[in-house]
């Protein structure tokens, strides 16, 4: 299954957008169930959607950690 994502206009953060009923979902609607609260449509586990949940973690942590190793290249998503 192939998942739509797009900017928040208010948070600038990335959303996605429920498969059956549209609605835009941050990753903590659906970081603990893995279903839309607004329909309750089950999202099928993907890479994809792993990586929208874990997204907002992996940012800190590179924010925390930039400059900390000079020399060092660290990789963005």
């Amino acid at each position: 299954m192939q998942y739509e994502f797009k900017k928040n206009e208010n948070t600038n953060m990335r959303v996605l957008v429920c498969p059956n009923c549209n609605e835009d979902l941050m990753y903590a609607d659906i970081e603990i169930f893995r279903m839309c609260p607004f329909c309750n449509k089950s999202l099928q586990q993907t890479g994809e959607l792993e990586d929208f949940i874990l997204e907002p973690i992996i940012q800190s942590w590179v924010a925390k950690y930039t400059g900390q190793y000079p020399g060092k290249d660290i990789v963005y998503f």
